[in-house]
């Protein structure tokens, strides 16, 4: 039997489907979200459900060691970006007016978390804010996302950005 190719949409679909009917338990979850949702033709899972899919259809010859592999990263990026305190480090430095020893972010951190990818290391044009000063830029940079379209998945990780250092003010 040929390898279920994952960059063609239809392929990963039926993995989806495969991997649920074996799991029946995960296809009333799906069933209940699809529900919640209206997105009928959506299927949901999460990171861990990701990773023994991956697993799972590795192990019955179904897909290839290397979209084993690639599934299994797409899992451990969405885990790894979960949680803002994973990513975004609160750093005590001299800010403010006047100035004063303060937590801040670097917002590369911000913009790594944001949309899930390593940030940028050019530190000479590194924009450092205080929690306050970087609760009060957020909020207006995702509305402005949201005006220009980006994904849901940017303006969730904003959302929880936000929770996250609310929390630490």
């Amino acid at each position: 039997m040929p390898y279920l190719d994952l960059n063609d949409h239809d392929n990963f679909v039926h993995l989806m489907q495969l991997y649920q009917a074996a799991h029946p338990a995960l296809q009333a979850i799906n069933a209940t979200c699809r529900e919640e949702t209206g997105l009928a033709d959506t299927y949901f899972s999460s990171p861990e459900d990701l990773l023994d899919m991956a697993a799972w259809g590795r192990k019955r010859h179904l897909i290839t060691k290397a979209s084993a592999r690639r599934l299994a990263e797409v899992a451990e990026r969405q885990l790894t970006y979960a949680d803002p305190a994973r990513w975004v480090t609160l750093t005590p430095r001299i800010l403010g007016t006047p100035p004063r020893l303060q937590p801040s972010v670097r917002m590369s951190e911000v913009h790594g978390f944001l949309y899930r990818q390593a940030p940028e290391t050019d530190l000479e044009s590194e924009m450092i804010c205080t929690i306050e000063a970087a609760l009060g830029v957020l909020p207006e940079l995702l509305d402005k996302l949201r005006e220009e379209g980006e994904p849901e998945s940017v303006l969730t990780q904003g959302e929880k950005l936000i929770e996250w250092l609310e929390a630490q003010a």
